[in-house]
C-alpha cells in the first residue's frame, strides 16, 4: 500500500469513518444473480461433461469470465467433481 493511500485512510478515520469495507457506489450492476446461477447449474446437470466453452455457447450474452466465476466460485465445480453421485472415488474423480 502506498504512503498516499495510508494517509487517505488515516484522514477518513480521523473524519469519523468506522469500518474498513468499501461503501456502495453506482456503476455497472453485477451480472450474476441467483436465477442465472440456477440456469447454469441446470445446463451442467443436463450434461455433466461440460466445458466452459460449451456453457458460453449456451449463454452468449455472458462473458467467459463470468461463466467461469459462476461455475468455480458460485457452484464450486472443479475438474473431476461434476460426475453423478456414486461414480467418483474419494478424490471426486470418476472410477474406471
Amino acid at each position: 500500500m502506498t504512503d498516499g493511500m495510508v494517509r487517505k485512510w488515516v484522514r477518513q478515520f480521523n473524519d469519523g469513518r468506522t469500518n474498513v469495507h468499501d461503501e456502495a457506489r453506482s456503476g455497472r450492476p453485477f451480472v450474476v444473480n441467483d436465477d442465472l446461477v440456477a440456469k447454469v447449474n441446470k445446463k451442467i446437470r443436463e450434461n455433466n461433461r461440460f466445458t466452459i466453452k460449451m456453457l458460453c455457447d449456451e449463454f452468449p450474452k455472458i462473458s467467459r469470465t463470468v461463466v467461469h466465476e459462476i461455475v468455480t466460485n458460485r457452484l464450486n465445480y472443479h475438474k473431476c467433481n461434476v460426475f453423478p453421485l456414486g461414480s467418483e472415488n474419494a478424490y471426486g474423480c470418476p472410477q474406471n
